[in-house]
């Protein structure tokens, strides 16, 4: 976490086991979502910058996420080729779509919470 004021440093969120791919801060400002090599997904609180929750599912690492535009819903991305929707508040993966044949290198969520929009290799 930077201070763009002073160019240094504010603090480190330390959990994954693996290269950090991709962070997205929801909407409202309450929360960091992080994908990692390690195939993990992980909700850190922006307010005392502590992990709160690990969501696992993938098979492989997992290259992007996306957070929903309501910040219920959080989209990632995976080596495993699968795209998975993840109810934050629940925790859990309420949804996994198929149908890339290699790495799944982006995703994202339109504002009517029903299309998602990905791109694989």
């Amino acid at each position: 976490i930077w201070d763009m004021q002073t160019s240094q440093v504010r603090s480190t969120l330390k959990g994954h086991t693996d290269n950090v791919n991709d962070c997205k801060i929801s909407r409202d400002n309450t929360f960091i979502a992080s994908v990692s090599h390690d195939g993990s997904l992980r909700s850190w609180d922006v307010e005392c910058l502590r992990l709160t929750c690990i969501f696992r599912g993938h098979t492989n690492q997992v290259g992007s996420c996306f957070i929903s535009y309501d910040d219920k819903l959080i989209i990632t991305g995976s080596k495993d080729t699968t795209i998975k929707l993840w109810d934050k508040n629940a925790s859990k993966c309420i949804q996994t779509l198929h149908g890339h044949t290699s790495h799944v290198t982006g995703c994202c969520l339109l504002k009517d919470n029903y299309t998602v929009v990905s791109v694989s290799y």
